[in-house]
């Protein structure tokens, strides 16, 4: 047992096994966090929040059913201001009715129709015609009360502003949709409350997951990844796999990493995050690379390996300073380049959308991508900055210019199609930062450099999503092309052949049609489309007309009516051609629509017949203007109009156009031999097919204008400009501080710019909002004056008083329809009552998209308040326009109708001008932000530049010598501050010359000091001598000679001291001038050592500069100054057994640079200031004018010498001259 906690101690605290450690942490932290939000995505707790929901609603709407109770009860006569402020705030719709008739209402989407509960039930779940709604009724003597929140909202039909959805205060709504019958009975769950309500919720598919709990996983997730191929790496250091090759080892790492990654994605680790939309949602084409997640994944493993390899492998390429690596970095740059740039254009073009375009901030795949090219583009500027990093390491000849980047150039012709036009653009951009990088360093600018690259991606980045566009308006064009040329669909015609039969043999059918009462052609068409017709059918409209021999048809603009039968037989026998069944019709209509007549005989029992005429039309191109956005339906429509024109021409003269563009009435000779081929004309790119000889159909497109072509690079522009901002800032702040650290021209720069962005933006701002309230103003106004035209024709037409009869109801709808197209806008038409009357659009209210109930608020002001006008904002789904209300007097003097117009087309074009002058306004900002970035560059520069001119003079100044003024003709503020300068340089040598002046009487006075010294040194045992010598002669001592012969002796010793004391002294205060010449310090160092060399047991280190060493000097004084030095560094050795002179002799640009080092005892630190003063030495005999005088020689040289020593290790003198070539 001990044993094995030894172990396991050992194991812990090994260094060595950190990295499994923690990896092995983090996967079990990141499976319990996945079954912790498995948990909270489970669907027993989707089923609490849901009941949860469900309940404290039922609660709510019991609460709000009292209080409108209470006040019905208080006042009959109530006010529709406090019904709405109770219903409005709690945000439930409510219908009350009085004696069967509506009085009150706060929406008008929902129908009113909802079905009546008659037994004790209050409470129920229904579906009605646009979604599943939570319902309240409660009966109040004659009145009855009904309230009800919307669950799910469902439409019959679907397009970008119709999406179904889930109630969003719902907290799952992401997670479930609702269902009132068990259609999915694998997974469904029953949400119920027994007897009042029974609920199915389907939870969904794809699990989306709330952003924090998504953002944390893949962090966790990705951070698991880093982890994994560092361990990875460690354990196979360890085990010494490959250890003799790198090469075979790195492969083995990588192939492994390769086998973990494709075992995480086909086997499914963390199901949870591998089930949410960021592994779910396609945005590419290319395996491994279809969602967003394994995207970003496999990118961080590409650049960790990457990163990896690079760094420790250190490829030969990588280390070469030549030609050869220029064009090895080009070739991966420019290879580098093309991948990013096709797998952006793929993504584009597999994705629908493209973000910079129809930017939606809910969209999450758009963010995505939004990301990926940020990604893209960040390593490409990284790439391409590396051309300006070669160009500082080793200046690019002018000769590489023009070579390295044309050598690639044949390359490009073996690509094809968009690989040949992207291999360009790419090459062409590598080529440019090839030259900004060998161009940009002389102008010394980071700033233009960033500038320049990030102009360049953005320009490269605009032109694929252009050309996506381009390529993608091309496809549509002719798919659609495609589409309106079929005159038939094979596919309906064969489900119809095969269900005909079955039909005309349905006994439900025929009961319906033996009917004594009126057959109901719409209990006939629900009963066809529920039981036969199929997906193939959703893209028709169907109409049915149920006829028997004695039926008559009332026909439009015919005086009489005529027949049934005749009159679908004659139809048919002029226009149909049958199909494979005998009882299905193609009909030439010459129409923009496939048009099918089917004719189905039904045998009664009372063996009579009656026919059933379903009149199939194609419901591809909505007819008219005004609602028709709304009533497309795109799981139906095998194509998209939107922003397309198109036109049919028979016989070269057009019978049929749709869309915004005036096609010519006659088709030119020239266009109409034309097929399947694009052509520019009038602003617009056309795409003409022929159907037969005889027929052409065009399909019209608007050529995107200049503003819109720069708008992408504007944006990506700014996009990257900020990025880009953001990371230097953080990099900055991280290696200098605060702002402090800024340099002056750097903030006179972001002044200057942040000045153009501020006031370009509030500009833009506030001429935005201008225009658009400004558009809002004008929208309201015309739809006034059209809701005002309408008023006037309607009285003009209509009679004193409208009834409202059912057939007065319908020629009124017959009257709308045609002033509809005459004012371009849909028109409704209310009772005084606010029941819809007649409508111009009834498909709305057939749809479920309005209910036949006016706006409540248009009702409270024009009937209730008695407003003359009222003008509002309504919504359908995320449509949002103006509706204009007008109350409609004819002989009374109360209002007799409510004219209703809702302004689809002027919405539009707010929302388009609106867009164009946001793209005009990015596009002028940028465009002014380059220029002025690359002004405020050059106008910075060049006002700063005195003050760089005064920095460097300052730096330079010295006071042992002059110092150079500064000329300066303007007399503005730095003329002031140079002028300032000017009388420093001249205070500074005024005060140098009193300074010197000071010091040379110091140093007078301290030599005459040190003389005095010396000289009574030897004076005073030469006065002793001469009285011990007087003493001896008048004493007649016996050995006064010998006596006379050793004083002299010493004496003669004192006075030669005396004599060098003087020639010192006189060396010293030398001031002629002596003659200089060209040395070769190398031949002179070598002669100097050579007299110390073969004289101690000291060993010389000489390391002398390859070419001669020449500097201008006196050469005897150079020869004092290192015999001298060296003599100081012989002596500076004690006790040392290894005594190492070091004589280095070097040439620095401009400086020969000779340093003399010794590993002697060093110089004390209270010694080393006053090294260079006369008469200091730190010897025990010596005058110490050695290093004073060496110190003069040098700077009478033009030269500089320092030292420097650490005690007991050592001393280096070092001298610096200017060199001379030769």
């Amino acid at each position: 047992m001990g044993f094995m906690s030894k172990n396991i101690v050992n194991i812990i605290t090994d260094r060595r096994n950190y990295l499994p450690l923690i990896s092995i942490l983090l996967m079990i932290a990141l499976l319990i966090f996945n079954q912790f939000l498995k948990k909270e995505y489970s669907v027993g707790k989707l089923k609490s929040e849901l009941s949860y929901y469900i309940d404290n609603e039922l609660f709510k709407i019991t609460k709000v059913n009292d209080s409108l109770r209470l006040a019905l009860e208080k006042d009959a006569q109530f006010s529709w201001n406090n019904l709405n402020n109770i219903t409005n705030s709690a945000k439930l719709g409510c219908y009350i009715y009085h004696q069967d008739s509506l009085c009150y209402w706060n929406t008008y989407t929902v129908t009113q129709n909802i079905p009546l509960i008659f037994n004790s039930q209050k409470d129920t779940i229904v579906k009605l015609n646009n979604g599943i709604y939570l319902i309240h009724q409660q009966f109040l003597h004659s009145y009855l009360i009904i309230t009800f929140k919307a669950l799910q909202y469902e439409y019959q039909v679907e397009n970008s502003f119709l999406k179904p959805s889930v109630n969003p205060e719902i907290a799952v709504c992401d997670q479930v949709n609702f269902c009132l019958d068990n259609e999915f009975e694998d997974n469904s769950i029953l949400i119920e409350r027994r007897g009042i309500y029974k609920l199915y919720g389907v939870p969904k598919k794809t699990i989306v997951l709330n952003k924090t709990d998504l953002l944390f996983l893949y962090a966790l997730y990705l951070l698991m990844y880093a982890l994994i191929i560092l361990t990875t790496l460690s354990l196979f250091r360890r085990l010494h796999i490959f250890s003799n090759s790198k090469l075979l080892f790195y492969i083995s790492f990588v192939i492994s990493l390769i086998m973990i990654r494709l075992a995480d994605y086909y086997l499914h680790f963390l199901p949870l995050l591998k089930n949410s939309t960021l592994f779910t949602t396609s945005i590419s084409p290319i395996s491994f690379f279809e969602f967003p997640g394994n995207i970003i994944t496999n990118s961080l493993l590409f650049f960790l390996i990457s990163y990896l390899l690079i760094n420790d492998l250190k490829p030969p390429w990588y280390r070469v300073k030549s030609v050869y690596r220029i064009i090895g970095y080009f070739l991966v740059t420019w290879s580098v380049a093309i991948l990013v740039s096709y797998f952006i254009l793929s993504i584009l073009l597999y994705n629908e959308y493209t973000f910079i375009t129809t930017f939606n901030e809910n969209y999450q795949p758009e963010w995505i991508l939004l990301v990926i090219v940020l990604f893209s583009n960040g390593i490409l500027f990284f790439l391409l900055s590396g051309f300006s990093i070669i160009n500082r390491r080793q200046p690019l000849k002018k000769l590489y210019l023009f070579i390295v980047p044309f050598l690639f150039l044949p390359f490009i012709f073996i690509f094809k199609d968009e690989l040949f036009a992207i291999s360009i653009v790419t090459w062409l951009m590598v080529t440019i930062a090839f030259l900004i990088g060998s161009t940009t360093n002389r102008f010394r600018s980071s700033i233009l450099e960033v500038l320049l690259l990030l102009m360049l991606l953005a320009g490269a980045s605009a032109w694929i999503i252009n050309k996506t566009i381009d390529v993608k308006a091309k496809k549509m064009q002719e798919f659609t092309a495609q589409m309106l040329s079929q005159k038939n669909d094979p596919l309906l015609e064969y489900e119809f052949s095969l269900m005909a039969n079955n039909i005309e043999q349905d006994d439900q059918l025929k009961s319906l049609l033996s009917s004594e009462t009126e057959t109901n052609p719409l209990l006939i068409e629900q009963l066809l489309i529920n039981k036969y017709f199929n997906s193939v059918f959703e893209k028709y409209k169907i109409q049915i007309t149920v006829c028997d021999s004695s039926d008559l048809l009332e026909i439009q603009n015919e005086k009489n009516p005529i027949s049934c039968t005749s009159f679908f037989n004659e139809f048919k026998t002029q226009s149909g051609t049958p199909v494979l069944d005998s009882t299905l019709y193609l009909m030439d209509t010459h129409t923009e629509n496939i048009y099918y007549l089917g004719i189905l005989t039904f045998k009664l029992k009372n063996n009579s017949v009656k026919r059933v005429y379903l009149e199939i039309v194609a419901t591809y191109v909505p007819e008219g203007i005004g609602y028709p956005g709304l009533l497309i339906d795109q799981r139906a429509q095998a194509y998209n109009l939107t922003n397309l024109s198109y036109a049919r021409y028979y016989n070269g003269t057009l019978f049929y156009k749709f869309g915004d563009y005036h096609y010519p009435i006659i088709l030119s000779l020239e266009n109409s031999k034309l097929t399947d081929v694009f052509y520019n004309s009038n602003g617009y790119r056309h795409y003409i097919i022929s159907i037969t000889n005889e027929e052409n159909v065009i399909v019209s497109q608007s050529v995107k204008s200049n503003n819109m072509i720069l708008f992408p690079f504007s944006t990506l522009f700014l996009l990257f400009a900020l990025t880009a901002s953001i990371l230097y800032t953080i990099k900055f702040i991280i290696k200098n501080g605060l702002i402090h650290s800024v340099t002056f021209r750097n903030k006179l720069q972001l002044f200057i710019i942040g000045t153009i962005i501020f006031t370009i933006a509030l500009l833009a701002v506030v001429t935005l909002i201008f225009m658009k309230n400004n558009a809002i103003d004008e929208t309201k106004k015309q739809l006034e004056e059209k809701t005002y035209s309408v008023f006037i024709e309607l009285q003009h037409k209509l009679a004193n008083e409208i009834t409202f009869s059912a057939v007065e109801n319908v020629q009124l709808e017959t009257l709308l329809k045609k002033f509809s197209q005459v004012f371009f806008s849909d028109i409704n038409l209310f009772e005084p009552s606010g029941k819809l009357a007649a409508t111009s659009r009834p498909e709305m209210e057939e749809k479920g998209l309005l209910s036949k109930v006016i706006n409540p608020a248009a009702y409270q002001a024009i009937m209730i308040n008695h407003q003359p006008s009222f003008i509002t904002e309504e919504k359908i789904g995320s449509l949002t326009y103006y509706s204009s209300y007008l109350p409609l007097f004819l002989s009374q003097n109360k209002p007799q109708a409510i004219i209703n117009l809702p302004y689809f087309a002027r919405q539009s074009e707010i929302s388009q001008t609106y867009f164009g002058l946001l793209a005009t306004f990015i596009n002028l900002a940028v465009l002014i932000g380059i220029i002025g970035t690359i002004l405020t560059l050059i106008i910075s520069r060049f006002l700063t530049r005195p003050l760089f001119m005064l920095k460097q003079r300052m730096a330079a100044i010295q006071i042992d010598k002059p110092n150079k003024m500064i000329y300066w003709h303007n007399n503005d503020e730095i003329g002031a501050l140079i002028n300032q300068y000017n009388l420093m340089v001249e205070k500074l040598e005024v005060s140098a010359e009193l300074l010197k002046h000071s010091e040379r009487e110091s140093t007078w006075r301290e030599m005459a000091r040190q003389i005095a010294h010396e000289i009574k040194n030897p004076l005073t045992p030469m006065k002793l001598n001469v009285q011990y010598l007087e003493k001896a002669y008048q004493e007649n001592q016996l050995d006064f000679p010998q006596k006379i012969g050793s004083i002299t002796k010493s004496l003669i010793e004192q006075i030669e001291t005396l004599n060098n004391v003087a020639n010192m002294f006189s060396e010293v205060a030398s001031t002629q001038t002596k003659t200089t010449e060209v040395i070769n310090m190398g031949d002179l160092i070598s002669g100097v050592v050579e007299l110390f060399i073969n004289q101690t047991d000291i060993v010389f280190n000489i390391d002398l500069s390859a070419s001669p060493c020449y500097i201008n000097a006196v050469e005897n004084d150079m020869i004092r100054v290192m015999n001298n030095l060296v003599k100081n560094a012989v002596q500076s050795f004690s006790n040392q057994t290894e005594k190492i002179i070091t004589i280095i002799c070097k040439s620095e640009m401009d400086q020969l640079t000779i340093s003399i080092s010794d590993n002697g005892k060093g110089i004390d630190e209270t010694a080393q200031q006053n090294i260079f003063k006369p008469y200091f030495t730190t010897k025990t005999s010596g005058t110490g004018l050695g290093l004073a005088i060496v110190k003069s020689i040098v700077l009478e040289s033009n030269g500089r010498i320092w030292f420097i020593s650490k005690p007991g290790h050592g001393t280096t003198f070092t001298m610096s001259f200017p060199q001379l070539k030769k």
